[in-house]
């Protein structure tokens, strides 16, 4: 059981409470993954394991190179967006353009530049 102010901490702190989750399921994660990875090289031979091993990492690797960093550039520029008290005209991205997406945007002004 957790100590009553620490209890308390989070029972009263969405933060701090959150945070907690966070790592948790971090936590958790990486200890299934462990698992998966021993239960594995145990039922399958060593070439199989290292055939898959490659192939999950490469497909990682794809999948971070095809956000091309567009998961924090949105998010960062989205708070930015929504900090602003008294943004400059032409600040703010109408509403259609931010539910579009950022390659809609790039396509569209690629189709402009033409």
């Amino acid at each position: 059981m957790l100590p009553g102010k620490l209890r308390n901490r989070l029972a009263a702190d969405h933060l701090v409470r959150n945070s907690l989750y966070l790592v948790l399921s971090s936590g958790l994660q990486a200890a299934l993954g462990f698992a998966f990875w021993i239960v594995t090289a145990r039922l399958f031979s060593l070439s199989d394991v290292g055939r898959a091993s490659a192939l999950i990492s490469a497909a990682i690797l794809m999948a971070y190179l095809a956000l091309l960093g567009l998961n924090r550039s949105t998010r960062s520029v989205t708070t930015v967006m929504t900090a602003m008290q008294d943004p400059p005209a032409g600040a703010r991205l109408p509403e259609p353009a931010l539910r579009r997406g950022p390659w809609s945007l790039a396509c569209r002004a690629r189709r402009e530049q033409r």
